[in-house]
């Protein structure tokens, strides 16, 4: 999950696609499209258009969706990720009718990716708007 353009995301997918298909999700609407793909609810070959220029060489839909995790671009909210991962594990869950149990045969739990400083930074703002204030003073 990133915004497809920034240097981390670029650089996350760069070294990712390596080693394993990749694919970028910029946010929950890109997440639900992705999912139709999953379930076969939209035909394969429109992937790769909706998807250009964000999925690695080789990718193959067919294939490439069956088993996979999210992984979080420290500038994207982790509340926004974890809500992709959570309706992408939901999509899996459902359509391969998994359990609690056998779902970690098709989902890889990634939820722990964003470093623990930008989660504590995200959860303190959100704590601070919680408050009222005339001000924030970010450091």
């Amino acid at each position: 999950h990133g915004k497809p353009k920034h240097e981390e995301t670029r650089a996350t997918f760069s070294h990712a696609s390596q080693h394993t298909a990749t694919v970028i999700v910029n946010d929950m609407s890109e997440a639900i499209e992705l999912a139709k793909y999953i379930t076969g609810d939209k035909p394969a070959a429109e992937f790769y258009h909706k998807f250009k220029g964000r999925y690695s060489a080789g990718f193959d839909i067919t294939k490439d969706l069956q088993r996979f995790g999210v992984v979080n671009q420290t500038t994207q909210l982790a509340t926004d990720t974890q809500e992709i991962a959570d309706y992408l594990k939901q999509t899996v869950k459902d359509f391969y009718q998994l359990t609690d149990v056998t779902i970690s045969e098709r989902f890889a739990d990634t939820r722990d990716t964003l470093c623990y400083a930008t989660n504590d930074n995200q959860t303190a703002v959100a704590g601070m708007l919680a408050t009222t204030a005339d001000l924030a003073i970010v450091v």
